[in-house]
């Protein structure tokens, strides 16, 4: 017995050893690779151009509602969600699952159903955030990433899934991948930049 715990200490001081090692070189080609801290975003959003997608009045209009409905202490369901969500396709919104922007919740159509309610979520938070409806946190994609994951927590894994694979699948090398995802983790679940 007191071998195997021996065995036990020394795989788990390799493996905290090793993962340590490793943490520190991703936080020192981050700040070399990206000084800012800021996760890699595209230049520009297509899915934000309105002679593109033009604003949807009805989805406005429905976002209006849930804000009185946030005011009131009502629950956000899926269909509200659904109703809310403005789905444009995957090439218009290379690197990002979702965002607010013309007044409406524009959602990659690439995620699974999961992550898009997950996502839609979270922006929809963004928007009580902005007009102040939403609960005081000092972070706000925190706040948003909470709210969301509390509601939607089988869309949080299905936005993360979604996420790493498009993200490797845009990335110039394996350790680029890692050192952004690493960046991302940062900034979106620790609130560190």
């Amino acid at each position: 017995m007191e071998k195997a715990l021996k065995l036990l200490f020394k795989i788990l001081l390799v493996f905290t050893l090793v993962l340590g090692v490793l943490i520190m070189a991703l936080e020192i080609s981050s700040r070399r690779l990206n000084p800012t801290q800021e996760p890699p975003r595209p230049p520009e959003f297509l899915a934000c151009d309105t002679n593109r997608y033009p604003p949807d009045q009805e989805k406005i209009d429905f976002l209006a509602v849930l804000v009185e409905k946030q005011l009131q202490g009502l629950p956000i369901t899926q269909e509200d969600l659904d109703r809310s969500m403005y789905l444009v396709p995957n090439h218009d919104m290379v690197g990002i699952n979702g965002l607010f922007c013309n007044g409406m919740i524009i959602i990659s159509e690439r995620l699974p159903i999961g992550a898009r309610y997950y996502v839609a979520r979270h922006e929809l938070e963004h928007l009580f955030q902005s007009a102040g409806v939403a609960v005081d946190y000092q972070d706000m994609e925190f706040s948003a990433h909470w709210v969301a994951t509390r509601e939607f927590p089988l869309g949080l894994i299905h936005t993360v899934i979604s996420s790493l694979v498009g993200a490797y699948q845009l990335s110039p090398s394996t350790w680029a991948f890692l050192v952004n995802i690493w960046v991302m983790f940062k900034f979106y679940f620790l609130g560190w930049k």
